[in-house]
């Protein structure tokens, strides 16, 4: 029996417009690593890249062990506005 990888993602996550996280997720070392869409990840071979995109986004993580196992799991960034603090001089 081979074994599948391990790929727990969570919860979803919320960052302000601009900010960017690296979360840090139950996921199998040892395995190849695959995250789509691409956009807004800093490298999207590594099990936990940095994030940063620009709109609501939900990304998909395949990790396949050398054996050909694979397993999936999904998680959504949620993009909020910058928020603007009106003062005296704005």
């Amino acid at each position: 029996v081979s074994q599948v990888p391990i790929v727990r993602l969570g919860l979803d996550l919320t960052i302000t417009q601009g900010d960017s996280l690296r979360p840090r997720w139950n996921v199998s070392t040892g395995a190849t690593y695959t995250w789509t869409p691409t956009v807004g990840i800093s490298n999207p071979k590594l099990s936990s890249p940095l994030f940063s995109p620009q709109q609501t986004t939900t990304y998909k993580l395949t990790a396949t062990f050398p054996n050909g196992c694979a397993n999936t799991d999904d998680i959504t960034i949620i993009v909020n506005g910058k928020l603007l603090i009106a003062n005296a001089f704005t």
